[in-house]
């Protein structure tokens, strides 16, 4: 929640200031912010079939 409401501010912040740099800016932010969501979010899938396999197996199996 505190990340959108940063990420909205910087925004604003750069699109009043200078619209050209901050163009390059987001997109380079967003880019980078997505790759730590999809990093964290496959150590997360990593981490509980590497602890309990057959638990993890049932999990995938529901859905």
């Amino acid at each position: 929640m505190s990340m959108c409401v940063l990420l909205s501010s910087a925004t604003t912040y750069l699109r009043h200031t200078k619209p050209k740099l901050s163009y390059q800016f987001i997109s380079s932010y967003l880019f980078f912010f997505f790759f730590f969501l999809f990093l964290c979010y496959s150590i997360h899938l990593s981490i509980p079939s590497l602890a309990n396999p057959s638990a993890s197996r049932v999990v995938r199996g529901q859905h």
